[in-house]
């Protein structure tokens, strides 16, 4: 995730500086995202879902009154980030302390371990050389398809056949 967010940094120009909160129990807003999910259960338990493309029609329809924006993703969105991240030095956050993460257009992230605004600010260097943003990121595509054999491929095509027309995309 960290290095998503730098690199969609280096790509908007317009944006200077990205703060990834965490929460605390009994201190961040999870009543808002158990409110959403409450809503998503709640149609999930009146309607019936055998596909993708019904989810997505039933997310579009959760909350009359506030619909969800639902962004539907294609292939060319998914990346492969975790290979890219693995060669700077996320290691040295403390994923499992931190409350919040500061993101720059610099070569080092900042974080800070409590909410406190007395709390020390951690500052390392995560970006040894600039071609490791610079470099085109591999796309997900390859690795699913390696992942995925001829036999279940064959498999799942019947599928196809079962879905209703009216959860067909295209």
């Amino acid at each position: 995730m960290s290095f998503a967010i730098l690199t969609f940094l280096k790509s908007h120009a317009n944006i200077q500086k990205i703060v990834q909160k965490f929460g605390t129990p009994g201190h961040s807003p999870v009543q808002e995202v158990a409110n959403v999910h409450s809503q998503i259960e709640q149609r999930m338990r009146k309607t019936e879902v055998h596909s993708p493309v019904a989810l997505l029609q039933l997310l579009k329809q959760v909350s009359m009154r506030k619909p969800f924006v639902v962004i539907e993703m294609s292939k060319g969105m998914f990346f492969d980030f975790q290979s890219k991240a693995k060669a700077m030095a996320f290691r040295a956050v403390p994923f499992t302390k931190v409350c919040e993460i500061n993101y720059t257009r610099s070569k080092v992230v900042s974080f800070k371990e409590s909410f406190s605004d007395t709390s020390p600010v951690s500052v390392i260097t995560v970006i040894t050389s600039d071609e490791m943003l610079a470099a085109k990121l591999p796309e997900t595509e390859n690795a699913c398809k390696q992942n995925v054999s001829t036999a279940k491929c064959k498999c799942s095509n019947p599928f196809l056949e079962i879905v209703c027309m009216g959860d067909r995309a295209g």
